[in-house]
């Protein structure tokens, strides 16, 4: 897996998985070992620069108001 590049990992890992979710026998062990190694090389991703998208309420509702 050394030798190869960090496109080359992703596309092999994602094509593992996909053989893993259509219920090839050890593909998931191959995949896991693959994402293992992209995730050893980029490190685990991070959310803390990640900006909150939710949308502020469009009108106001009192707290006891469920529905």
């Amino acid at each position: 897996m050394d030798k190869l590049s960090d496109d080359q990992l992703a596309a092999l890992a994602f094509a593992w998985r996909r053989r893993s979710l259509q219920g090839e026998p050890r593909a998931g062990a191959v995949a896991h070992r693959m994402e293992k190694e992209l995730q050893r090389r980029f490190g685990a991703p991070s959310t803390v620069a990640a900006g909150l998208d939710a949308a502020p309420s469009l009108r106001a509702r009192p707290w006891w108001r469920l529905w």
